[in-house]
């Protein structure tokens, strides 16, 4: 496709002045369109390229349709268009999950969020994963969206083999070389992991690095708000960096380094549009916890509630037989803060803790453990 934006096709020839496409064979449909500032390029109703014509110093914005056929030298019969036609550009079939990479692409998906930058190839997606194009790095974001003040970006990790990537903020798209702010998850050599700072001239600067496990599955976020970034692995709070206020603006987007590195699954926008974080702030722990005997075969506990930030769901009653014993075992979960231990043996020692619990499977630390000795018949409780 060259700048006055013709798809030229050959079987073996598959160089381009600016976006790569597939070679063709004869009974072949191509398929130009163009749809506001973006080419779709679309081989026997499958897209082949898309191409964002913003970089474009000669964009082109008006004009009409037509087609070239161009025999190089050869036969006119060498470049033989069988048919052609033109007119206003199909509607999109909106199939396509654009979180979760599910269905079938719409090859005129212009709430796709993959979209050629300027140096880079892009993004392709196949076989429900976001995958490089090539061995380049390969950079895009959410194409045309006014940037929130406080933003983030998501990726769900696919096949983690090799190479690495990861999600993007504040990204930049007017130089050649792309600005903003990446969290890079290092598949091959985890320790030079973190948050880079990618400059005008297309490098990568180590900002702050880390370890993390690297996991199929495992869901990474970066958030933008000021000058602070915040790293979550699974919703759970990883590190913050604060930036020296380079790239305060911008978009959001992702990275993969390699066709090996994949996304299943990526979202990014407004950190108040975007799903609430998850929930990692545990309950207190019960307090003040007794267990008294009230009769030769059941000890009644009674505790003070524990608070929580979002409310708790349940306490969680461990009990251990002997004097001075130390394995503990779940006997219970209740919803209140007392709870009618029954069927005990006559004359035993048994000792009780108590912990909370959230919606979120958030654990408290367990309360004061409570002695008791059953009641016997002849006997009184100490």
């Amino acid at each position: 496709m060259d700048s006055h934006y013709l798809w030229w096709a050959s079987p073996t020839y598959t160089a381009n002045w600016i976006v790569a496409s597939s070679p063709i064979v004869d009974g072949d449909v191509l398929r130009l369109v163009a749809r506001g500032q973006v080419i779709y390029g679309i081989k026997n109703g499958v897209r082949d390229f898309v191409y964002n014509t913003s970089p474009d110093t000669t964009q082109y914005p008006t004009g009409t349709a037509g087609m070239l056929a161009y025999p190089f030298g050869g036969a006119v019969s060498d470049a033989m268009i069988a048919s052609w036609s033109a007119g206003a550009a199909p509607v999109s079939s909106e199939a396509w999950d654009h979180a979760t990479f599910a269905g079938t692409e719409s090859p005129l998906d212009e709430r796709d969020r993959w979209y050629p930058l300027p140096t880079y190839s892009g993004f392709k997606k196949a076989g429900g994963a976001a995958i490089g194009l090539d061995a380049g790095h390969n950079a895009s974001g959410a194409w045309g969206i006014t940037p929130p003040a406080r933003q983030y970006s998501e990726v769900t990790l696919g096949s983690v083999a090799t190479g690495g990537g990861g999600p993007i903020v504040r990204i930049d798209r007017t130089s050649a070389g792309q600005t903003g702010w990446l969290l890079f998850l290092a598949a091959d050599h985890p320790s030079l992991s973190g948050i880079y700072k990618m400059t005008p001239d297309g490098g990568f600067a180590a900002a702050q690095l880390f370890t993390p496990p690297i996991i199929s599955g495992d869901k990474w976020r970066l958030t933008a708000d000021g000058n602070t970034l915040q790293v979550f692995r699974n919703g759970v709070p990883q590190f913050m960096y604060v930036t020296d206020g380079s790239y305060a603006t911008g978009d959001v987007g992702i990275e993969t380094y390699t066709p090996t590195f994949t996304f299943t699954g990526w979202e990014g926008g407004d950190t108040a549009g975007g799903p609430a974080p998850l929930d990692t702030t545990p309950p207190t722990s019960p307090s003040d916890l007794t267990a008294t005997a009230v009769s030769s075969s059941q000890i009644t506990l009674e505790w003070t509630a524990s608070t929580d930030n979002v409310g708790v769901t349940a306490y969680l009653v461990e009990r251990c037989q002997g004097a001075g014993c130390t394995g503990f075992g779940q006997i219970a979960t209740v919803a209140g803060t007392t709870y009618g231990d029954k069927g005990l043996l006559g004359g035993a020692s048994y000792s009780y803790r108590v912990r909370a619990t959230d919606a979120a499977g958030n654990l408290s630390s367990y309360s004061n453990t409570a002695p008791r000795r059953r009641r016997s018949p002849s006997n009184s409780s100490r």
